[in-house]
């Protein structure tokens, strides 16, 4: 009916018509004239940051050259024995600094220390200097039968039963791209590639990673909770294959607004 009023209209239906239009052609000259509408402001553009990489935590400058590094242990008192046997992890002396040497010799050992006072408040960001020496052949960290990585550096949570921690790892990968993803164990585990195959191979790399940003995405939280240390490892048993790198200079980092000066 409405449709059809339209093409045979009466009277009364010219008159609607008028009525419709006229209110219509009266909205759109209306709305064309009207002053626009105040943008939102915009909000303030944070002042840009500085990172100060001043909390040390490792650099073995204090160790002996040939030995494991005091404030570093395995996991368990079979790999500790393992280790203090066998050349896994020794501190070695290059050029002017002191690297921990890590070479897998036969069982993967992981090694680690803790850091006391560790706020991801205040400090949110982990950066150490690593080089890998040699890698893993065809090792993939996210296939269990090809599990290797010439060097991984952890960042870990005590977290009681039943997993008893919470971890990122962060890799030197033989073949996966920088920046591949991956977690097990129900999510309590989290891996990131922060290097990728041979073309920074045996070269040292200075990495950074934001903990604080990575814990809260990766495990979905929003408590900062203290990581209780940092662990290292480099493993070659699921490929039956060699590797090595060298690790030093972990340090805890923070971000300062870039005026504010910083008492050296």
């Amino acid at each position: 009916m409405l449709f059809r009023s339209f093409a045979n209209p009466s009277a009364t239906s010219r008159r609607a018509l008028a009525l419709i239009f006229g209110g219509l052609t009266a909205f759109i000259l209306a709305t064309a004239t009207a002053s626009p509408v105040a943008a939102t402001p915009n909000k303030p553009t944070p002042a840009p940051l500085h990172i100060v990489c001043d909390r040390l935590i490792d650099d073995f400058r204090t160790e002996k050259p040939g030995q494991l590094p005091r404030s570093w242990d395995a996991r368990s008192s079979s790999d500790q024995d393992r280790i203090r046997k066998r050349p896994h992890f020794r501190v070695r002396r290059n050029r002017q600094a002191h690297v921990l040497h890590a070479r897998f010799q036969d069982q993967t050992v992981t090694i680690g220390r803790q850091v006391k006072a560790w706020s991801l408040n205040e400090y949110p960001i982990l950066q150490w200097k690593w080089r890998a020496i040699q890698l893993p052949a065809h090792a993939k960290e996210t296939d269990s039968s090809r599990n290797d990585t010439a060097a991984a550096v952890y960042a870990v949570w005590e977290i009681g039963l039943p997993f008893k921690v919470r971890s990122i790892k962060y890799t030197w990968s033989s073949t996966l791209p920088t920046g591949t993803r991956y977690e097990k164990g129900f999510g309590h585990f989290q891996l990131l590639v922060k290097e990728s195959g041979k073309i920074h191979l045996g070269k040292w790399r200075t990495e950074r990673v934001n903990i604080r940003d990575h814990y809260a995405r990766f495990f979905d939280r929003r408590d900062n909770q203290s990581p209780s240390g940092i662990a290292i490892m480099t493993d070659a048993d699921s490929t039956d294959g060699r590797a090595e790198a060298e690790f030093t200079d972990f340090r805890l980092c923070r971000l300062i607004p870039v005026a504010v000066k910083v008492a050296r």
